[in-house]
């Protein structure tokens, strides 16, 4: 029975810490510092075409190393992109 009790708290720790706090976007307008803030250093930085920076974050990264859930994980890309100012103009997100 003991076991068993073990077991099932166990199981909901992991999916608790798999789960974590729901995602909230960035919103037009925010700085780079402020983005930075909330999402901390980006995966990958680029330009596109038109010069505009562009940040992408892999939202996530850590549910893929908890044993058994990792193999099914699926993660999001979070896309930001900058202006010139380094203010938000747009966002998007691709899940995997």
């Amino acid at each position: 029975m003991n076991k068993l009790l073990v077991t099932i708290i166990t199981g909901f720790t992991i999916v608790s810490f798999a789960y974590g706090k729901p995602f909230e976007p960035p919103h037009v307008g925010e700085t780079k510092a402020q983005v930075r803030a909330i999402y901390h250093d980006p995966d990958s930085i680029s330009f596109d075409s038109s010069g505009q920076e562009v940040w992408t974050y892999v939202l996530g990264k850590g549910q893929m190393f908890i044993p058994i859930y990792g193999a099914f994980a699926k993660y999001r890309s979070l896309i930001v992109i900058f202006n010139r100012r380094g203010r938000v103009t747009q966002w998007s997100t691709e899940s995997q």
